[in-house]
């Protein structure tokens, strides 16, 4: 019941209908879903709750006060800095952690049975290079997207790259919710004029 009211919400927000009446209502059903199936989470609702919260004061109409523009724009700056403060966060961590520095963190971390799939845990096993590679990538793109996701010719890749990160960690460790959410997280880094991060790759490769 909860989901399917959260999608309807989320569908009006989507089309415009009372965008930030939805976002509210989606920020509130969310919180109580939540906390009803809290044994099923893995971390990407904590983001979601944040970004929803925000989007409750965005203001997507053409023609608004100055008052509400700064609002929109503060908003929405809020959001970006609490998604750079997720890598940041994590990046930082994994720096000081022992096993991310050797290269071992991701054969360890898809070895736990709750977190990893045994099929491809075992065929990657086969190629410990390929893990250290992995594990030292994840830890060098989470500590520079807090700096380079800002830089307009960076973002297509830093973009393209942490979709790919996100993608893999859903599908190889199962955690969906929170893929999901760093994913959707991009789409408030767009700039207006940009035809979108995707597009701005494509001509660059073009050219």
């Amino acid at each position: 019941m909860f989901l399917a009211l959260i999608l309807a919400a989320t569908a009006f927000a989507f089309f415009e209908k009372a965008p930030r009446a939805s976002a509210a209502v989606v920020y509130f059903l969310m919180m109580n879903l939540d906390n009803k199936a809290y044994v099923t989470l893995d971390g990407g609702n904590n983001l979601m709750h944040l970004v929803t919260f925000y989007l409750i004061f965005i203001n997507t109409k053409e023609t608004q006060s100055a008052f509400s523009i700064t609002l929109t724009n503060l908003a929405a700056l809020m959001i970006k800095i609490q998604v750079t403060l997720v890598y940041a966060t994590a990046g930082l961590l994994k720096v000081m952690g022992p096993l991310w520095n050797k290269g071992v963190a991701l054969y360890y971390t898809m070895g736990v049975s709750e977190y990893g799939n045994h099929e491809i845990f075992k065929t990657l096993a086969n190629y410990p290079l390929l893990l250290a590679a992995m594990t030292l990538g994840t830890v060098l793109f989470q500590i520079s997207l807090p700096y380079l996701i800002w830089q307009r010719n960076w973002r297509p890749y830093i973009v393209l790259m942490g979709t790919a990160l996100h993608l893999s960690i859903s599908l190889v460790m199962g955690l969906f919710m929170f893929g999901f959410a760093m994913c959707v997280s991009y789409f408030f880094f767009y700039e207006d004029g940009e035809k979108g991060l995707f597009g701005s790759l494509l001509k660059k490769v073009r050219v």
